[in-house]
């Protein structure tokens, strides 16, 4: 979650003369076993249809809790996600040491990450607070501009940190789709809200 390959960062950047058109190539939930366009429609896009998603592209992905301690070679995730518009997924890291000697070491505790879309990974919520337990930290990006509001918790995972994965180029995946998607019900509830402001204006 926390790498990105800077030489190809720069070249799309460079490619796309620095624009918004620079996508990124994600992984989307299914793409593994065939279903790679199955989060197309937003009516799949809760907690039930991604839990079955993610495990079925990996089978040794394990639910687990806030609590509950990874096995060997394998990291904690949470999934949460904006029911029929997003999902979204933290990961924990492990402690930073800050000092050690010869009797102790001084370290963090583990704090979550997140990475939204092809932006860096960041250990913040949507408020600017640490990510300590991301079931209860602020997942509610309206206030940035967004409309998404990650209200639903899908639970805590242990995911394995070593395999590849498959991915799709923006063009070939949902996410344009789903940002277009988002963008056009943005414009259709302005204008449904100017709409309904004119008729009280008229009235008065």
């Amino acid at each position: 979650m926390n790498y990105m390959d800077k030489a190809l960062a720069d070249k799309c950047r460079e490619d796309n003369n620095d624009s918004d058109k620079c996508r990124a190539r994600f992984h989307q939930p299914g793409s593994v076993h065939g279903e790679r366009n199955e989060l197309d429609a937003s009516e799949r896009r809760n907690c039930k249809a991604l839990d079955r998603l993610i495990r079925a592209d990996n089978p040794s992905i394990t639910k687990s809790s806030f609590y509950e301690k990874c096995p060997p070679k394998m990291s904690k995730m949470f999934m949460t996600v904006d029911k029929g518009e997003d999902f979204h997924f933290y990961l924990q890291n492990p402690p930073e040491v800050l000092a050690k000697d010869a009797k102790r070491t001084l370290d963090t505790l583990p704090l979550y990450s997140d990475k939204g879309g092809s932006n860096p990974a960041k250990k913040v919520d949507a408020i600017g607070r640490p990510i300590f337990n991301p079931e209860l930290a602020s997942r509610d990006f309206r206030w940035k501009g967004s409309d998404l509001n990650y209200e639903d918790s899908c639970g805590f995972y242990c995911v394995p940190r070593d395999g590849s994965v498959q991915l799709a180029s923006a063009a070939q995946n949902g996410g344009q789709r789903r940002e277009s998607q988002r963008k056009s019900r943005r414009k259709s509830q302005q204008k449904s809200r100017r709409a309904k402001h004119s008729q009280r204006a008229d009235r008065n």
